[in-house]
């Protein structure tokens, strides 16, 4: 299971969350990434059963992040006065120029090893939709996280599904990944700490 929302009962295969794109577990995720995940709670986003791979269980085939305070945090323009270079920490953290932590939040790490290794998301694509203020620190960033035995974030997303830059809607950046990955906002799945860019890119189809 990949971590993505939070219930309380059995989670219901991603494919049924699919046909409620404008329910987006926002809130959820951000208050698991803090690490709120109230007693009892369980944390998973289900790709499906058998070894055919997200999109032949009926799961998303692109799963998109946000960067900021939904990836790592802080944010890159809390780092501002510091930032690059970033210099990786033997426990996992990243340290900027200035020698201010970014961390990876939550379970994000355990999230992309997921993945990137099991059979059920054999097939799907990940890819990064961020409107953070320093894209170069971002995308240093991703080069210099890295899971499993040393994985950079960098090596299991998608180099064509980057879109890291200012724009008026998350609808943009959604946009583009739907038409560079060939697939429908109706398979992919974006996850973000802001409910009102979730609630954008709902409109769309985007779960």
């Amino acid at each position: 299971m990949l971590v993505g929302t939070i219930t309380t009962a059995i989670t219901p295969p991603i494919r049924r969350l699919l046909v409620a794109p404008s329910r987006v577990p926002t809130v959820r995720w951000a208050t698991y990434c803090r690490g709120g995940v109230p007693p009892g709670a369980r944390v998973a986003m289900e790709g499906g059963g058998g070894g055919g791979g997200a999109a032949a269980a009926g799961g998303p085939r692109v799963v998109v992040f946000d960067l900021d305070g939904c990836v790592w945090y802080p944010e890159m323009y809390m780092l501002w006065g510091g930032g690059s270079p970033f210099t990786a920490q033997p426990n996992g953290d990243l340290v900027d120029s200035s020698g201010r932590k970014t961390y990876l939040m939550g379970a994000v790490r355990e999230i992309f090893q997921e993945l990137h290794t099991e059979p059920q998301w054999k097939g799907a694509k990940v890819g990064i939709a961020s409107s953070c203020d320093e894209p170069s620190w971002a995308r240093e960033c991703l080069k210099k996280f890295t899971v499993g035995s040393g994985t950079p974030l960098q090596a299991i997303v998608d180099d064509n599904l980057i879109e890291i830059y200012k724009a008026r809607s998350k609808q943009e950046h959604l946009t583009q990944i739907s038409k560079k990955s060939g697939v429908p906002f109706e398979q992919i799945m974006f996850l973000d700490n802001e409910r009102g860019n979730c609630n954008a890119v709902s409109k769309l189809g985007v779960t």
